[in-house]
């Protein structure tokens, strides 16, 4: 199984073109800012206004913080030119914050000849690492090779790589790229770079079509058949994958009874868009699954979206009464003050106005950097039915590490009930910080995206993820370890 962290992508863009006049080239003049000075702007801003940097920095971890730190300023004076993103991304990572990130954004059209030929000729194509490479000795190479990751690599039929060992302090794999179907890319360039973390954890550093840098972190199962979305086509694995997903439906829902007493029910979003369709699909199954002894829940790869998709199916969990006591508190900062003024004036919005109004009146009332609770944010009693359904008798949530947001507080509406049990991996881990301002960084082309509130019950679920009452075990079938769950008194 492959574990993904899309909150981790930035976009890495540092490209020269010097006298090439089009949007392209000016816009990526700026992405080759000096490092130094977007790392100056973007620490001193965490420092004072991110909510993640308060909670993780206390008094007795400033040592430890400003060591860290420093050690990223040497990075940059060194290699801060190729590796800015990289830099700014391990300085973002410190404060477990999925929420927080700086990415550089990039405007080139591979369709304009006049920008792919300004790209074909700035500095970040011509420095990207090449390798020499013959596909014949490729194949050669891993057909001897006893290294599960070292392999032949396909991406969508648009790519192909070689795998292979190459350390440096930065990484321990390269991708060199063997065909492409890509106007940017050509053979013999590295495509991709892995840098081993723990035993099956590596974190992927992927070259897009602007050369721009993706980060991610993946969990590699062996034996190895994929790697993100590159799928391995030789050598081939001749053993069973350690986990087995199933297939995972990615229709808005699906409900189907798996014989006479088990419902199961997939949930692929709880985003707002979908508000209306959820409720009405929930209210009309309601009456089968209050005939139903047994009902299977799953909520894997579901980024989330609203609580309020899901309120309909709380009745059905509900076996005593409980109290919500997670509460968001607000961040105050002279900074964040004025972006909400800021709000308010050049993007009204008639919904959240009396909110905005009321959370500056309360930050300006407390010192800088107080994290305040507004007056109307309680702990809050269960609001479902006080009523405790004869069915279903017993409920399993299924969910992966895919699993964000409001799939996550679903998840812990579910663990308050008696009747519920949580079967997977950890949650994604979004959950502890929130309400993200977005910062432009001086002369650049990055972007800093800052939390500015915690929920002080949820922290401890933010970066690693909520944990199954019920871990599957290696090569298992998902679905019918959670059924084996049902099955159990």
């Amino acid at each position: 199984m492959i574990v993904k962290h899309p909150f981790f992508s930035l976009l890495f863009l540092l490209i020269d073109l010097f006298s090439v006049s089009t949007v392209f080239a000016q816009t990526n003049q700026k992405a080759e800012c000096d490092c130094l000075e977007a790392f100056t702007f973007i620490s001193n801003y965490v420092e004072k206004n991110q909510a993640s940097f308060r909670h993780v920095v206390t008094a007795d971890q400033r040592p430890a913080y400003k060591t860290f730190k420093r050690g990223i300023r040497r990075q940059i004076q060194k290699e801060g030119k190729r590796r800015c993103s990289l830099f700014l991304h391990q300085y973002m990572a410190y404060f477990k914050d999925h929420h927080s990130q700086v990415h550089a954004e990039s405007t080139l059209d591979v369709s304009d000849p006049d920008q792919l030929k300004a790209f074909l000729a700035s500095a970040t194509f011509r420095n990207t690492e090449t390798v020499v490479m013959d596909s014949a000795k490729a194949y050669d190479y891993v057909k001897h090779s006893n290294d599960p990751v070292e392999g032949i690599y396909d991406l969508y039929g648009s790519y192909q790589v070689l795998i292979q060992k190459n350390k440096n302090a930065y990484r321990d794999y390269y991708g060199v790229l063997l065909q492409t179907k890509s106007p940017t890319w050509e053979p013999g360039q590295v495509k991709l770079e892995l840098k081993r973390m723990a035993a099956d954890t590596y974190q992927y550093q992927g070259y897009l079509q602007d050369h721009s840098l993706s980060l991610e972190l993946l969990t590699i199962d062996q034996p190895v058949t994929r790697i993100g979305e590159w799928t391995k086509l030789y050598p081939v694995a001749t053993t069973a994958p350690k986990h087995v997903q199933d297939s995972i439906p990615t229709d808005l829902t699906t409900f189907k009874l798996l014989d006479d007493s088990t419902a199961y029910l997939s949930i692929s979003t709880f985003s707002r868009e979908y508000l209306s369709v959820l409720d009405s699909t929930f209210q009309a199954l309601t009456p089968v699954l209050q005939r139903t002894p047994y009902l299977l829940i799953d909520v894997r790869d579901n980024g989330g979206g609203s609580s309020l998709a899901y309120q309909r199916l709380l009745p059905l969990l509900y076996t005593h009464p409980s109290t919500d006591d997670s509460f968001t508190e607000y961040l105050a900062t002279s900074g964040i003050i004025e972006r909400y003024e800021n709000l308010l004036k050049n993007s009204p919005n008639p919904a959240l106005t009396s909110y905005r109004k009321d959370l500056i009146q309360q930050m300006k009332q407390v010192p800088e950097g107080t994290f305040i609770r507004l007056r109307q944010d309680q702990p809050k009693a269960d609001s479902t039915s006080k009523i405790r359904l004869e069915n279903p008798r017993k409920v399993v949530i299924l969910y992966n590490r895919n699993c964000g947001s409001s799939c996550e507080t679903f998840v812990l509406a579910g663990m308050r009930s008696k009747k519920v049990v949580t079967v997977g991996e950890n949650s994604g881990g979004y959950i502890g910080y929130g309400n993200i301002m977005t910062i432009p960084v001086p002369n650049s082309a990055y972007v800093l995206e800052s939390s500015t509130t915690r929920n002080p019950a949820l922290v401890q679920y933010e970066y690693t993820g909520i944990p199954p009452m019920r871990k599957v075990p290696a090569q298992t079938s998902w679905i019918e370890f959670a059924r084996q769950e049902l099955g159990r008194p």
